[in-house]
């Protein structure tokens, strides 16, 4: 079975919604960005859900990338790096390494290539039938929603999902549309 992974939940009560909804994962990002979280507020709900956070960095500051090792996330998803070992590092404390791209010579050795478009977050579509399907483990995530997931799924038969906008109304998550995404995509991954 496929990973769900909720991408850029901005509260507590967003990130339990998000587990109630099924999924697998949930994403907080730790750099500058719209949905961008206070560190110690991504770290106490990775205390209160161990091993289902994922830390999202890109642009993190120093002071972030010295304290996100203390954290028990599931795992690190990097855009970039002050950290040339960070893959090495996060594997050696057990945890998921996640590179985003859009080819497989992205990955830059980590164990998830999140497949994705140009601009994460924006709700922007891969040409799925136009992607071919990287030869390693990989996400997919770029313009998902419950109305599109299970055929995206099909075109590419992903090892996971990683949703963002797609679940959100107005600008904020929205507990009926995750839980609607878990559905369709746990459907489609069988």
């Amino acid at each position: 079975m496929g990973v769900v992974k909720i991408c850029g939940v901005r509260s507590r009560d967003q990130v339990h919604a998000a587990m109630t909804a099924g999924a697998d994962l949930a994403g907080v990002i730790l750099g500058p960005a719209r949905r961008q979280v206070p560190f110690m507020a991504a770290a106490r709900w990775a205390e209160e859900w161990p091993g289902r956070l994922v830390a999202v960095l890109r642009g993190a500051s120093d002071s972030i990338w010295n304290e996100v090792w203390k954290i028990p996330w599931a795992g690190l998803q990097v855009y970039d790096s002050p950290e040339l070992d960070w893959v090495e590092r996060a594997r050696a404390l057990g945890l998921l390494t996640i590179r985003p791209g859009q080819s497989e010579r992205d990955r830059a050795g980590a164990d998830i290539l999140l497949l994705e478009g140009t601009a994460p977050g924006s709700g922007q579509a891969l040409p799925w039938e136009q992607v071919g399907r990287p030869e390693g483990r990989f996400w997919l995530a770029g313009g998902l929603s419950p109305a599109n997931v299970g055929r995206a799924v099909r075109i590419l038969n992903p090892d996971g999902v990683d949703v963002s906008s797609g679940v959100e109304r107005d600008g904020v998550k929205d507990a009926a549309l995750m839980q609607q995404f878990v559905t369709r995509a746990r459907e489609a991954m069988g």
